[in-house]
């Protein structure tokens, strides 16, 4: 072969090899630039979520009207205070 054959086969080698060399750059960018897209959609969305406003904390109200009720029943017992029992005509002992 020729000096210049053998120079220009030299010369599309490196062509080729840069070609390559600029497709794997490419890839990895694009990969790159992929993955930002996704974290950035995911920063987005947990800022979308800290932005809502805290659900408010439910409120009880008291009522002050409300008639009281004994929850304690006993059976058929009645306690009674002999102070009270005492009428008028009855004369208290001493």
């Amino acid at each position: 072969p020729s000096q210049a054959a053998e120079g220009t086969s030299i010369l599309v080698q490196q062509v080729l090899d840069k070609c390559s060399a600029l497709v794997l750059r490419v890839n990895g960018l694009e990969s790159a630039n992929t993955a930002q897209q996704l974290e950035i959609l995911k920063l987005k969305a947990r800022v979308k979520n800290a932005a809502k406003p805290a659900a408010k904390p439910k409120v009880l109200k008291i009522v002050l009207n409300a008639p009281t009720v004994s929850t304690r029943k006993r059976k058929g017992v009645v306690i009674r205070d002999p102070e009270k029992e005492l009428h008028d005509d009855t004369p208290a002992e001493t």
